[in-house]
């Protein structure tokens, strides 16, 4: 069989021979059986300008066949192909000529394949003129088109597009083009695609003005909506903006909004993305009393949960939320309440959801302790050290080189020295539980 083939000229020879037949079949199964066996024998081959040839003759039938089932497959042996060639020059040809397709192209289905199979190109392309290019021509379309799958499968091109440009005006256009769809966008899944592609282009986007212009109609349309999916897509595209804002009033208002529907949210997957965004507002938030608000928050939620997924996401926010925290008071209660949740975990997987966040709370509770605090604070990081389900003490003795002026790296008999010597704190004393395990100690 060909696919057991191994010497590049045969398999030269063999993927021409297949190309040959798979082009001129009409017959249904024969373009299957013919498409799996030319993608494994292309799959072998190493040298790029011929899988370029190869990728240049499979393009021209992508418009020139009928068949629709056809289509796909010739499609799927197209991205095939294109995800071996690494060589620029090659990738930016493909581009060009998948663009130019896509421009004169006048039927939706076409331009909504030429859309999946450019997506795939540009995802290993970095010419930025042939990127600009294709984000005005997906752009242009976008606008433009009526056809739902197009606009899905554009929509995911420009997000990729998108993400990897660096021209600031194109990406405010394209920003501008996304939020009207948005607003005349009713189908949730339409929907879905075109937020996706509003966060790739978030993550690139610098313009403070078209930020901003973004955030508060997605804040305002997200306290109004009540579909569960839009609510998610509404969240997790709110939060990638705001974590590009510098607008304080526009972030403590999406604070507040994110805080209050995280008090009311029953579903974990919902309120897990709460805690991202509003972990994400928090990051750029300087205002004192609505991130202890927020920490309350993330705090009593984090204690009463018993989903992992939900418990790690929520760290991680109130980790953030309590690094930029000044009021000493809630870092100690937020040290207590982790410490408590992990003394509690019975399951690995919900302790190391807890531990990163924990690591953080402790050391800034440590850092803005006074001098008289430090043994407990000290003491109670230390404890940790006989949790059953910990692994590495490398995170925990980091933590504590700030205030022991010294790098233990992972050297915990010298960590104990120094707490023994600093503050007369012994191995023996560190016991959260009957239970732990201590034989490390």
């Amino acid at each position: 069989m060909a696919s057991n083939l191994t010497d590049q000229g045969e398999l030269r020879v063999a993927a021409i021979a297949l190309r040959e037949r798979l082009v001129k079949t009409t017959d249904l199964r024969s373009t299957f059986d013919l498409a799996k066996a030319y993608s494994a024998v292309v799959s072998k081959l190493n040298d790029q300008g011929e899988l370029n040839a190869h990728a240049n003759l499979l393009r021209e039938q992508l418009v020139a066949r009928a068949d629709e089932d056809v289509l796909l497959m010739l499609d799927a042996v197209y991205i095939d192909v294109v995800s071996k060639l690494n060589d620029q020059n090659a990738l930016k040809a493909q581009a060009t000529a998948l663009r130019e397709l896509l421009i004169k192209s006048t039927e939706s289905a076409i331009a909504g394949r030429l859309g999946n199979v450019y997506r795939t190109v540009v995802s290993k392309l970095m010419d930025q003129n042939e990127l600009k290019a294709g984000a005005t021509v997906l752009r242009e379309r976008l606008i433009r088109t009526t056809d739902d799958e197009e606009l899905s499968s554009l929509s995911d091109a420009f997000g990729v597009v998108a993400s990897k440009l660096n021209d600031q005006s194109e990406l405010k256009a394209g920003a501008f083009a996304l939020h009207e769809r948005l607003l005349t966008t009713t189908d949730i899944k339409l929907a879905s695609a075109l937020y996706r592609a509003y966060r790739a282009v978030a993550s690139t986007l610098n313009d403070p003005s078209a930020l901003k212009s973004g955030a508060t109609p997605l804040r305002e349309r997200l306290m109004k909506t009540t579909d569960f999916i839009l609510a998610g897509e509404l969240i997790e595209t709110y939060g990638a903006v705001a974590s590009k804002l510098n607008d304080q009033g526009e972030l403590k208002a999406g604070a507040v909004e994110l805080r209050e529907l995280l008090t009311k949210t029953p579903d974990n997957s919902l309120a897990g993305k709460l805690g991202e965004a509003y972990g994400a507002v928090a990051s750029r938030l300087a205002d004192q009393s609505e991130l202890k608000a927020g920490a309350t928050v993330l705090r009593e939620r984090l204690a009463t949960t018993t989903n992992k997924s939900l418990a790690g996401k929520l760290g991680e926010a109130y980790g953030v939320v309590a690094s930029k925290l000044t009021d000493h008071s809630e870092l100690t209660a937020g040290a207590a309440a982790l410490r408590e949740r992990l003394i509690d975990a019975n399951e690995v997987d919900l302790a190391n959801a807890h531990f990163s966040s924990y690591w953080v709370v402790a050391e800034r509770a440590l850092r803005r302790a006074d001098p008289p605090q430090h043994k407990a604070l000290v003491q109670e990081l230390l404890t940790m050290i006989g949790h059953p389900f910990m692994d590495d003490v490398k995170p925990l003795l980091l933590h504590i080189k700030a205030t022991a002026r010294q790098d233990f790296g992972d050297d915990l008999a010298n960590a104990l020295r120094w707490a023994e010597k600093e503050y007369g704190i012994k191995a023996e004393s560190l016991r959260p539980t009957p239970a732990v395990d201590r034989r490390r100690l």
